[in-house]
């Protein structure tokens, strides 16, 4: 991806989430898209978003929800060792990735960004389907975060 990117003239950074290699207040916009289940401090990952973003800007955050039917999909599969035989899909999650997550609920998420000066959150979710059907067909998003799997808050930074 970074190669892609470099290729249509854009600048590339590589750092981890609990630093990230940016100025303060360097951006109006961060994205954090997965990353919160792989990272080792979630409250330094988002005071680093808090850092890089400046007053007024906007952060959006994409995560995999604790509780949800996919965490517990992924979770059971660990459990397991494997997938259940029925769910006959073509590219399951990595059962490697799945080892190494740690799912977060949507209030943990937006108590914390919240903390480090998050403010208007708005929330939509997707994957409120059962797993079989959810992966057979595009789901439009919907507001709220305690139905869907995949949840997207977008915050504002206050000023």
């Amino acid at each position: 991806m970074a190669a892609r990117a470099r290729e249509r003239g854009l600048d590339v950074e590589f750092g981890r989430a609990e630093d990230v290699p940016l100025d303060t207040d360097a951006v109006d916009l961060a994205l954090a898209l997965g990353v919160l289940g792989y990272v080792d401090d979630v409250d330094r990952a988002l005071a680093e978003l808090a850092r890089i973003v400046e007053p007024g800007g906007d952060v959006v955050v994409a995560f995999l929800r604790a509780g949800g039917e996919f965490a517990e999909l992924y979770e059971e599969a660990v459990e397991r060792g494997g997938y259940p035989a029925d769910l006959a899909w073509e590219n399951p999650y990595p059962l490697s990735m799945a080892r190494r997550a740690a799912w977060r609920t949507t209030d943990d998420v937006q108590t914390a960004l919240r903390s480090v000066g998050f403010t208007d959150q708005q929330a939509v979710q997707t994957l409120t389907r059962p797993v079989e059907a959810a992966v057979e067909s595009i789901e439009s998003p919907t507001p709220g975060h305690d139905g869907g799997s995949w949840v997207v808050v977008r915050a504002t930074r206050s000023r």
